[in-house]
């Protein structure tokens, strides 16, 4: 083999050491920043996971306080209207006695005129 044909061999095994240099390099680069961007996304569902757990606590929340505002509202409008239907009941017993009085009255007066004649 002449000097040249060995200069060019070592020219080329040089080149293709520096290509699988480079080549290990970009790889482990790459698998760095694969690992990177895995953590990266890691805390960010992780972030993503809190906040929507945190939403659903809160909504969650909120409906049982709905819920309970609603049954008051509903027990303060019974209570109303059983106010409503004791008072109606009270008019209602009064109004009977006031009849009653006034048919005792015209009875009365009924007799009174009937033993008048």
């Amino acid at each position: 083999m002449s000097d040249e044909t060995i200069e060019i061999l070592i020219d080329q095994v040089g080149r293709m050491t520096e290509s699988i240099t480079e080549l290990r390099l970009s790889y482990a680069e790459a698998t760095e920043q694969m690992r990177q961007q895995r953590e990266a996304d890691r805390v960010l569902m992780r972030e993503e996971f809190d906040r929507t757990r945190q939403l659903i606590i809160e909504e969650n929340t909120q409906a049982r306080q709905l819920i309970v505002d609603s049954f008051a509202e509903v027990r303060e409008g019974f209570a109303e209207l059983k106010a409503v239907a004791d008072r109606q009941a009270e008019t209602q017993a009064r109004q009977e006695r006031n009849i009653e009085s006034l048919v005792a009255v015209v009875k009365t007066l009924i007799e009174e005129r009937r033993s008048a004649q």
